[in-house]
């Protein structure tokens, strides 16, 4: 599968494509400029797509390195508001253990912000 992005150059994708196996899911350029994720997975490690079934911008794959995990990639547009039960569903899809990585535009004055956009926590506690 290639990827392109305008932050990543077409030629790091050719150099990097022997070796890289690239999930991503785009937004409709009609709806917005900007936006979509992409996942990158070493193809050292045996992995798998994970379906998901939501409308937030979002792809998992599940790996195996030393033992099989799930790693899902998700971005939050700074001026969309998200309900918490979209987040919920998304975790709800993924195989534990898992990681969620992300850009969630997310405030806090653990990071110093004056006020926090977010009151979402985990439901679901994984183990390593």
């Amino acid at each position: 599968m290639r990827c392109s992005s305008g932050d990543i150059s077409e030629e790091y994708h050719d150099n990097a494509s022997a070796w890289l196996y690239c999930v991503r899911r785009d937004v409709d350029g009609n709806t917005s400029p900007t936006g979509g994720v992409c996942l990158f997975t070493s193809n050292l490690f045996p992995s798998n797509v994970v379906t998901l079934h939501t409308s937030l911008q979002a792809v998992a794959v599940r790996i195996h390195i030393h033992s099989l995990v799930t790693v899902c990639c998700v971005y939050l547009p700074p001026n969309d508001v998200v309900p918490q039960v979209d987040l919920n569903h998304l975790v709800s899809q993924l195989p534990a253990p898992f990681i969620l990585l992300g850009d969630f535009n997310g405030h806090s004055p653990l990071w110093g912000h004056d006020v926090t956009n977010f009151s979402w926590t985990a439901d679901r506690t994984v183990d390593f």
